[in-house]
């Protein structure tokens, strides 16, 4: 596990977390069921690990998805869709630099 201070794993995290809870503002009831995946991707932040940063990264995929198609498609829910976009590029972001960060040193014989 890497360290908690890590600022890579702290924006990933805050952003998971953020989806999350604008996922429960957003749509309340039993839609809140859209914050799980960001629950999840939270959880993978905070264990740090590679394959968990690269599946953290394929939710925020789909958190951008949502929020550019409410975007375009509901003039009224601009404001929520533009933060959700923004919080899922912040989580992509982390994720793929953390895991460049991360990335294990070629294996080319040169």
């Amino acid at each position: 596990m890497r360290p908690v201070a890590d600022p890579t794993r702290l924006l990933a995290l805050g952003a998971a977390l953020g989806l999350a809870l604008l996922a429960v503002a957003w749509h309340p009831g039993p839609a809140m069921v859209g914050a799980l995946p960001a629950l999840l991707a939270a959880a993978l932040a905070w264990r740090g690990a590679r394959a968990a940063l690269a599946w953290t990264g394929f939710i925020a995929l789909g958190y951008l998805a949502h929020g550019l198609m409410e975007l375009v498609a509901n003039p009224p829910r601009r404001g929520s869709a533009m933060l959700e976009c923004l919080l899922a590029l912040g989580l992509l972001v982390a994720c793929a630099d953390a895991l460049r960060r991360r990335a294990r040193p070629s294996r080319t014989g040169s």
